[in-house]
């Protein structure tokens, strides 16, 4: 049949499908575009919807949390309108007062002489008088609110007209968490507040105190001597030292401590130590105020067994001083010793570190004990004897060099049985040997007379005597070294200590192996 169809309406139809085609093209648009509208207006709908929901829900948040926050004023200053003592029981169960005078310095009424932290009272004076509470309600027959056995009282006390007012904090209610409280006499008008007055109340008489300061130089340099007299035991003096001439020692404003015949320079890392801690004396925290006997025999400061340091300095204004502290005994847990100092009223927790080394020493414990602790500067030659026998003799000198313009420079040159030493073999033996340190010195009676091995140091301008380390063998693969030390000729003393075997050896590997690399 569709062969019949002639061209005109074959034209005709596809004319119509064309069109046809056009209008259903058109309302699917239509409804794209009204579908999208809808969208969008759902969007936006919902943006506007939320964005009023969540400024409700703010509103609400807010109103709230205004409703959780304590706003009603407690009523805690006396009837006359002023306070200026503050009464409250300290950590300890003790009760304490406190007054502010016209000039507003805070003194503790007990004793005017403490010290007291006056911001620290503000702080408390501040956290009562500006108290507010959740709710004020009326006390209900029979039920109870702690307010008989109270956590905390508090009073407020105007000096002038002799008016007080006590506020008095009774039980946590269990499902509020807040605590309640009585002002005044009044106990069937209570109010309810935040527990957290407990917490700054929750202090002691010593956590309100300014420590007292301990004078002190401004520095290390300005010490000029101590001395630590422990009971049963001689005194040690320390004194600032000029070492010229001494085998001993690095360089200038060195120590030394003499004890009884006994004088030996003081080892200079541990001299350092010493003084720096001295100058940090400063306590942290006070345990008791004008103690009496039986509490200084507690803290282990009685005359008896207490150990005197006295520190001598030049201060401020040039002058000579002495600062005397008394060390007592270590806490229990050994991390502090207690204090007091000559002037000062109060008994202080010092770091044991800083002062327990005085305690019970003697001078050998600030010795040294690197047994061949000596600038290259000062070094000229060293030998090593084994059995009688010399096997190394290393010599340094200084030689001068002209260069191709005709400058002139010095220069150190070391050399090893008769040979030269390039590069810095010499130096850096030198420097490794200064540095080897023993352990578990002590004093010996005599130099050995079986010396494994001596090493002997040349030293310029300076004495001779205790230039030798004598070498024995001991168990473990150690030595024990011999050495002198004093703080002149006629104060020479034999010391003593443990060097690990392999310790020397590396030492000289830095030398021999260097020598057989090149």
């Amino acid at each position: 049949m569709e062969n019949s169809i002639t061209p005109e309406q074959r034209a005709q139809q596809i004319k119509k499908q064309k069109e046809e085609a056009e209008l259903r093209r058109k309302k699917r648009r239509k409804q794209k575009v009204i579908a999208m509208s809808c969208g969008c207006a759902a969007i936006v709908l919902l943006a506007v919807g939320s964005g009023l929901l969540s400024r409700y829900n703010a509103k609400k948040q807010a109103e709230e949390d205004a409703k959780s926050q304590p706003q009603i004023a407690v009523a805690a200053l006396p009837t006359s309108g002023s306070a200026d003592t503050l009464t409250f029981t300290d950590n300890t169960g003790v009760e304490r007062s406190f007054v502010k005078n016209s000039s507003g310095q805070w003194s503790w009424a007990d004793d005017s002489e403490f010290p007291v932290n006056g911001e620290q009272l503000d702080t408390l004076m501040e956290s009562i008088t500006q108290l507010k509470a959740y709710i004020q309600f009326t006390a209900q027959d029979g039920q109870e609110y702690g307010l008989q056995q109270p956590q905390q009282t508090v009073t407020l006390a105007d000096s002038k007209s002799g008016e007080a007012n006590t506020l008095t904090f009774g039980a946590v209610n269990d499902v509020s968490g807040q605590m309640y409280l009585q002002s005044g006499e009044d106990s069937n008008n209570l109010y309810s507040v935040d527990t957290g007055l407990l917490d700054t109340f929750d202090c002691s008489l010593y956590d309100l105190m300014t420590v007292e300061q301990v004078p002190m130089p401004e520095g290390s340099s300005n010490i000029t001597g101590f001395s630590v007299q422990s009971p049963d035991s001689e005194k040690l003096q320390f004194a600032s030292w000029d070492d010229a001439g001494q085998m001993d020692l690095t360089g200038s404003g060195r120590w030394s401590v003499t004890q009884g015949e006994v004088s030996l320079p003081v080892d200079s890392t541990t001299g350092t130590t010493l003084l720096n801690r001295l100058i940090q004396l400063q306590p942290d925290t006070c345990v008791k105020w004008k103690p009496d006997e039986v509490a200084l025999t507690l803290y282990g400061l009685n005359e008896d067994a207490r150990t005197v340091l006295d520190l001598r300095y030049t201060d401020a204004d040039e002058q000579a001083a002495v600062t005397r502290v008394f060390i007592g005994s270590l806490t229990e847990d050994g991390e502090n010793c207690y204090m007091a100092v000559e002037g000062l009223n109060g008994v202080y927790l010092q770091s044991a570190e800083k002062l327990q080394g005085f305690v019970q020493a003697a001078a050998v414990d600030f010795a040294t004990t690197m047994p061949f602790a000596v600038s290259g500067d000062y070094l000229t030659g060293l030998s090593i004897t084994r059995e009688g026998e010399t096997v190394l003799i290393l010599q340094r000198k200084v030689v001068e060099q002209t260069d191709e313009e005709g400058n002139v420079t010095e220069a150190t040159q070391y050399t090893m049985n008769g040979e030269t030493l390039t590069g810095t073999k010499g130096s850096s033996f030198v420097s490794v040997i200064a540095g080897l340190t023993g352990t578990d010195l002590r004093m010996a009676e005599s130099l050995p007379e079986n010396a494994e091995m001596t090493v002997t140091l040349q030293l310029q301008d300076r004495a001779q005597s205790g230039a030798s380390v004598y070498f024995v063998s001991a168990e473990d693969d150690t030595y024990t070294l011999y050495y002198t030390r004093g703080v002149d000729a006629a104060h020479q003393y034999i010391l003593c200590c443990s060097l690990a075997a392999a310790d020397w050896q590396s030492a000289l590997d830095v030398l021999t192996s260097e020598q057989s690399a090149d």
